[in-house]
């Protein structure tokens, strides 16, 4: 009787863990421990603990980024308001003489939406236009506040690369199992230039006065989520290295916003 009554509180308490974690937007935790202890009044209690993380699938697109210049990225800055999603960047990728791409995009609301058929229209840096008809994107994966397809294939030489710019047109999409044709007009946001570089300039003298990596990401998401996510990826990722690497050796203030600031001097020349 007494067993029994332990291992109901033992599975009470793994539940209430699980409730917790999931509260955090967590899908594991890791390093559980469950402990029992005594009280007075010949009392016992169970006590569980673990990590709650939030664990995701190695895709193409995790497996590329670890490969130097293998991905470049191109904004998107055209989109269609009666959408529930917004294409944001467009990723290349170069691999066995082939050309392919994945598409990541920004839920505007909520949605079930599992596949794109669009024509992507390229300006190179002669300021030619390579258009790419009926190109479909699934297998999207959600991460942080995007969602990223599959790699696909392009009719794109590799050495048309670098490409200069990229606008989406999207066709027709798959949201709760229908095919959707978007009816109202799209809307061309600033050019990628004039965005980019406005809004750069606003983030880099914002993030002076911090003084820790930390304070330069949170301030790093609030600014993405009210400018399109103008910061890129790849910023991102390296901001949140920084944040790493202070947890481990410090850091001194100054210290991450030179470093920021040469990362986007390497990009701005590529």
């Amino acid at each position: 009787m007494y067993s029994k009554k332990l291992n109901q509180a033992k599975n009470i308490a793994l539940e209430s863990l699980k409730h917790t974690a999931a509260h955090l937007e967590a899908n594991a935790i890791i390093g559980v421990t469950v402990n029992f202890t005594a009280f007075s009044n010949d009392i016992m209690g169970v006590i569980c603990n673990g990590t709650a993380v939030k664990i995701e699938k190695i895709n193409e697109m995790a497996e590329a980024a670890e490969k130097k210049d293998s991905i470049s990225t191109l904004h998107v800055y055209n989109y269609n308001p009666s959408i529930p999603i917004r294409p944001m960047e467009v990723l290349l990728s170069v691999k066995d003489a082939a050309v392919s791409c994945a598409l990541s995009m920004k839920d505007i609301n909520e949605n079930a939406i599992t596949h794109l058929d669009t024509d992507l229209i390229f300006e190179n840096l002669f300021g030619d236009t390579i258009e790419c008809k009926q190109i479909y994107f699934g297998g999207f994966q959600k991460n942080s506040r995007r969602r990223t397809s599959d790699f696909v294939s392009i009719p794109i030489p590799p050495e048309e690369l670098p490409l200069k710019s990229v606008k989406v047109k999207i066709k027709r999409y798959i949201d709760h199992e229908t095919v959707i044709i978007p009816h109202h007009a799209e809307v061309q946001g600033e050019s990628a230039a004039e965005s980019r570089t406005g809004g750069i300039a606003e983030f880099l003298k914002a993030i002076e006065s911090f003084k820790t990596a930390k304070e330069i990401q949170d301030y790093a998401l609030k600014f993405n989520d009210a400018h399109d996510e103008i910061l890129d990826s790849k910023l991102m990722k390296f901001i949140e290295s920084q944040v790493q690497m202070e947890r481990l050796y410090g850091g001194k203030p100054g210290d991450y916003v030179a470093a920021i600031r040469e990362l986007l001097k390497k990009q701005s020349c590529q």
